[in-house]
């Protein structure tokens, strides 16, 4: 009986270290022997709890303590425990009755004697099985944590076997239910374009820093790959603490892919809810990241007429000018707006250059100047600019040079704006009528997976025409040499003064004066859409010359010798033109025609009267 008595006494004094490391409590009442030929077994159920104050009570080693596992906690996989056998069965089961060990001396115990451990890890309903084990006292260590976890499970000893609480005899399969202080954060990403927009179908990779400080594909639910939704948002609830980023995979349709790493920590405890169909904070502390794609980058371009190279100074910079159509003489400037909204991180581009090729009908000049926003940017230092005369070909270039504005002081989004300078040589007049187009290619690579090229929506034309006049008299019969002026006004074509200078057909003269040929045709080529005036200026001989100005119309059709305009002429004198100095001649003349029959009728009453005496 006093062997029983010390082997009670000391099996009272384990429990109670047990109840004090709340893993579970055994009571001092045991059957009066140990059957040293069984083997006993060692099953933890590892939980996770955001506050583990309100654990509960200390466990009994039975399996009903599931029972009681606290709302909210959660099952913890991937958590590793270590057992080591400390002591025999008969070291504290013995009649001498020797002291247990605390915590501190069986892991010290443990490390000077190298205790061979054996380690199990929880699966994902948190559980972990020792079998097989010897009866004696075990250190049980966590050698392995789950990610989630902020404050481990002490070490603790369980004895195997150790008493039912109920006093009704040995328990030589022990079941423990420790729990782990853990920490669950969430993370909001919100996708929205330069104005704020949300945007959808945007993809993204989540990955986490690993202890090597290198980040590797995180998976929730399976999956690492998540996409924004209407809303614009990806919401991830039940992160562990850690370090995490988001990679963009997939940009929305018209965006550029930024693969710029969204970096955040998870630190505290946070939750998720929706509210007015948008994902917000339930509780805690969530971690809210907001991505801005930019757009696709686009070009455009417009066109504006010059009427001569002295009024190019004064029509560069009165303005915008968003014209997709001009109209244009020969030989006259055309100048051409190339517009671009600059992406935000163009600093980054490895690539970006317009390239334009021009048709042989279209001559280039210069680029007149670049801007950027209200800054005019300079050549050689912000860009580069090649024009190639074999290939016809001019490419503004913004990526060669990194001291360039566009590389260091961009402003989102400002307006980039090349305007280019050019001429409508001779060869477009094979082309009356006509489009004549001018494209721009803009080429880019942001140096993060989007590269690409863009054109116009709509490629701006420039169109130039002319006058065919049939000259003939009686019944269409062609009338050769006469010639004619055309101008810009009546007032010029009465007065004969300004009349419209054209350029030749090879391009080294121009000619004011056209003549009719012997088909009667004569043509003014390379004329700007509008109205103008004709005036004969010389007749054929024995014809008479043409009373006024006619007014014509140069348009898309008005080149073609069936939209020609027919001019008869009359042979025989004409009067000269009202208003000249024909008139005072005719009126002289009347005036003494009328005298001279004044004169004979009095002389004729005077024989009259004579006679009749």
């Amino acid at each position: 009986m006093k062997i029983m008595k010390k082997i009670k006494t000391t099996t009272a004094i384990l429990l109670t270290l047990m109840l004090a490391l709340s893993v579970f409590s055994i009571n001092v009442k045991a059957e009066p022997t140990i059957d040293t030929g069984r083997t006993g077994s060692l099953t933890i159920y590892q939980y996770g709890m955001e506050d583990i104050s309100g654990a509960g009570s200390a466990g009994t080693g039975e399996t009903t303590d599931a029972g009681s596992v606290p709302a909210g906690s959660k099952p913890l996989q991937g958590v590793q425990y270590t057992i080591y056998k400390v002591e025999e069965l008969s070291a504290y089961y013995g009649t001498s009755s020797p002291s247990l060990p605390t915590v501190a001396e069986a892991q010290d115990k443990v490390n000077l004697e190298e205790i061979t451990g054996t380690s199990a890890t929880t699966g994902a309903d948190g559980k972990a099985t020792f079998t097989n084990l010897s009866l004696g006292l075990y250190l049980v260590k966590v050698t392995a944590s789950n990610e989630n976890v902020t404050q481990e499970v002490a070490p603790f000893l369980v004895s195997i076997p150790m008493t039912k609480v109920d006093g009704s005899g040995w328990l030589y399969d022990v079941t423990v239910y420790p729990k782990s202080q853990t920490v669950y954060g969430a993370v909001i990403l919100n996708k929205e374009d330069p104005s704020h927009n949300p945007l959808q179908n945007a993809q993204f990779k989540l990955q986490k820093k690993d202890t090597d400080d290198n980040y590797v594909d995180y998976y929730v639910l399976g999956s690492n790959l998540f996409t924004t939704n209407s809303e614009g948002q990806i919401a991830i609830e039940g992160l562990p603490v850690g370090d995490y980023q988001f990679v963009e995979t997939i940009a929305p349709t018209g965006y550029i892919l930024d693969l710029t790493p969204r970096q955040f920590t998870i630190t505290t405890n946070g939750t998720i809810k929706v509210e007015a169909g948008r994902y917000v904070v339930d509780t805690g502390t969530v971690e809210n990241l907001t991505v801005i794609n930019q757009s696709t980058p686009t070009v455009d371009k417009f066109v504006k007429t010059v009427s001569s190279t002295s009024d190019l100074a004064a029509t560069i910079y009165e303005g915008s000018y968003d014209a997709k159509s001009a109209t244009q003489t020969a030989g006259h400037i055309v100048l051409w707006d190339v517009k671009n909204s600059t992406p935000a991180n163009i600093g980054s581009y490895t690539t970006y250059k317009f390239t334009e090729t021009f048709p042989e009908e279209i001559d280039y000049i210069s680029v007149a100047s670049v801007t950027l926003g209200e800054v005019t940017l300079n050549e050689d230092t912000d860009y580069t600019l090649t024009y190639d005369d074999a290939t016809r070909t001019l490419v503004v270039d913004f990526t060669i040079n990194p001291g360039g504005v566009l590389k260091n002081n961009l402003t989102s989004n400002e307006l980039l704006v090349i305007n280019i300078e050019t001429e409508l040589n001779e060869k477009s007049l094979n082309k009356l009528g006509q489009a004549i187009y001018l494209n721009v290619t803009l080429d880019y690579d942001n140096g993060e997976g989007t590269s690409g090229s863009a054109n116009p929506t709509v490629v701006p034309e420039v169109h130039t025409g002319g006058i065919n006049i049939f000259k003939y008299t009686g019944t269409d019969t062609p009338l050769s040499g006469a010639e004619f002026q055309v101008f810009k006004t009546e007032a010029e074509a009465i007065a004969l003064t300004n009349p419209i200078a054209l350029i030749s057909d090879d391009g080294l003269s121009t000619y004011t004066t056209a003549t009719s040929a012997t088909d009667g045709y004569a043509s003014f080529k390379g004329l700007a859409y509008g109205t103008y005036y004709i005036v004969e200026t010389k007749a054929p001989a024995g014809y008479n010359l043409l009373k006024s100005p006619v007014e014509v119309t140069v348009n898309d059709t008005s080149h073609d010798s069936l939209e020609a305009i027919k001019i008869k002429n009359n042979s025989g004198f004409q009067l000269p033109k009202t208003g000249g100095i024909g008139t005072y001649i005719f009126t002289f003349g009347g005036l003494i025609i009328m005298l001279i029959a004044l004169i004979l009728a009095i002389k004729s009453k005077e024989k009259k009267s004579t006679d009749n005496k």
